[in-house]
């Protein structure tokens, strides 16, 4: 199960670089990466990145716990939530959102005490591409 969850997260980022972009277009547009696993404990979050600029993103969720997990995340003064979904140990998930300039985004776990706990992060997003 662990394959195949790994393989369907690659082939969905496969599937994001093959929408018939030129080389030059991608380049322009290509998306930010950031990776997000489990922290130092369990019920933490671990950015690989917390300052990115605007733009396309891909964000990828790699469950490193011992427990079932998902990841939410929302821009602050959104109401809008994407969701990478509850995943279990060694799961990984994707979130392809459009980050906002001067924005911050919260990250958490909304499975029951788990975001009480400890689970949750920033991102934040520059005024400007530098």
């Amino acid at each position: 199960m662990r394959r195949s969850r790994l393989a369907g997260g690659l082939g969905a980022l496969a599937l994001l670089y093959a929408g018939g972009l030129s080389a030059p277009a991608m380049a322009a547009d290509s998306p930010t990466t950031i990776g997000v696993r489990n922290g130092l404990t369990e019920f933490s979050f671990s950015l690989s990145r917390t300052k990115v600029d605007p733009g396309p993103a891909i964000i990828q969720y790699q469950n490193t716990g011992e427990d079932p997990h998902d990841l939410q995340i929302r821009r602050r003064g959104d109401d809008r939530v994407f969701s990478a979904g509850a995943l279990l140990p060694g799961g990984v998930g994707l979130v392809t959102p459009q980050l906002k300039k001067d924005s911050r985004y919260s990250f958490w776990c909304s499975l029951e005490g788990h975001r009480e706990a400890g689970m949750e992060a920033v991102l934040k997003v520059r005024k400007k591409r530098t």
